[in-house]
């Protein structure tokens, strides 16, 4: 529900509504211009262009932002075995892994080893991975039986 306060008063003073904009205007209140350092869990003295306000556990403080890690993307070639299966998980070995790491896996388009040009039934593979130490785990399910070996890229990433 809205009401017309054009002209009324509010702890005595008047106020005024800009039937166009809808902009309330009164003696109340007071255009104030405000930085950074106005508020009182932020500290901005000189801050140079590009930092970002950062929490330090007792104030916000301009900083440089973090470096993105760099990522790495590796292929590798996992044996689903000769036996026709819907999903499984094969151990992916790789020394920079550590027990948290994060793991990215991804269908690769490359033909394995003995594979072909065809694997649509690789297309819709869904992963999970479980980090160890120097290896992980790939649990996949495809959309149709496969058998053989196929690739896959994945990255490794640090939890924050």
């Amino acid at each position: 529900m809205s009401q017309d306060l054009s002209g009324q008063k509010i702890v005595g003073r008047s106020v005024t509504v800009d039937a166009t904009t809808g902009y309330i205007s009164s003696s109340l209140i007071a255009p104030v211009a405000m930085g950074l350092d106005d508020l009182i869990d932020v500290n901005a003295t000189s801050p140079s262009p590009s930092q970002v306000l950062t929490w330090d556990g007792a104030e916000w403080v301009p900083v440089a932002p973090a470096a993105m890690p760099d990522v790495t993307i590796s292929l590798a070639e996992i044996d689903l075995g000769s036996q026709p299966v819907l999903n499984g998980a094969v151990v992916v070995t790789d020394a920079s892994v550590s027990a948290v790491s994060r793991i990215l896996v991804t269908p690769s388009g490359d033909v394995a080893t003995g594979g072909s040009a065809d694997d649509w039934e690789w297309d819709s593979i869904q992963f999970a991975a479980l980090a160890g130490s120097g290896e992980f785990t790939v649990y996949w399910r495809a959309s149709d039986y496969v058998t053989g070996k196929r690739k896959i890229f994945y990255s490794i990433g640090v939890a924050p």
